[in-house]
């Protein structure tokens, strides 16, 4: 399981409605309205580049953000907003919605 994985079942298992993940920063947590930073050091560009590639499918972030869905192939499934900003990458990530049965 990578790194990006374990940071996404920490907001799962704090019940947050968000996680931001962006290079060079701390990893925050959306919970109640409120943003609380996890503590643990700033993310690595190649960390959060690693965890997109194949996410984006050959898409460019180029001409703006690029949703997406993620599946853990461990447990739930995730929407993530990507973008490039100016240190390198910027993630949003909600959890996906349930299915239906």
């Amino acid at each position: 399981m990578s790194a990006i994985q374990s940071l996404l079942r920490v907001m799962t298992l704090r019940d947050a409605e968000a996680i931001l993940l962006e290079t060079g920063k701390v990893p925050s947590l959306r919970r109640r309205g409120q943003v609380e930073k996890l503590a643990m050091p700033a993310l690595e560009a190649q960390m959060l580049a690693d965890f997109v590639a194949p996410l984006l499918d050959g898409r460019s972030l180029d001409d703006g953000a690029v949703a997406v869905v993620f599946r853990d192939p461990d447990g739930p499934s995730y929407q993530v907003s990507i973008e490039k900003v100016a240190a390198g990458l910027r993630l949003l990530v909600r959890p996906g919605k349930p299915v239906a049965t």
